[in-house]
């Protein structure tokens, strides 16, 4: 069975960040501001976003960039966020005192965040 487009399906650099503080579901709001856009639009967007996960997402995103020039990809500004996801990492719990000899849990939510960066495809 021959592809046409089979050099979509392997991306041409990756990069991961195992413990970014933050929740799945306030980290996912910022992802998806970025999922299909360039890498410079997606730059832009990280550099003006007020959320706190930005941040670390922005040093992701500029490690996958580091890959791709690794390499030996020579235009960079051709580049998309093909696949961007967050998922669960650790949860640090710690423990509050209460009234009455009680204990209040809280729980610290860590994420892990996953980009793949793909070629611009013509149409």
């Amino acid at each position: 069975m021959h592809r046409k487009n089979f050099h979509e399906l392997e991306p041409i650099a990756t990069a991961k960040s195992p413990m970014i503080k933050g929740s799945v579901q306030k980290i996912n709001l910022v992802l998806k501001a970025i999922r299909g856009k360039t890498v410079m639009q997606s730059l832009s967007i990280l550099s003006a976003t007020r959320k706190y996960a930005a941040i670390d997402i922005r040093k992701t995103l500029l490690s996958a960039i580091s890959n791709a020039e690794k390499n030996g990809v020579i235009d960079i500004d051709s580049l998309i966020v093909k696949r961007i996801s967050a998922g669960k990492s650790v949860k640090l719990r710690r423990f509050q005192p209460r009234a009455r000899g009680r204990i209040f849990s809280v729980n610290k939510h860590y994420s892990k965040i996953y980009i793949e960066l793909h070629d611009q495809v013509e149409n």
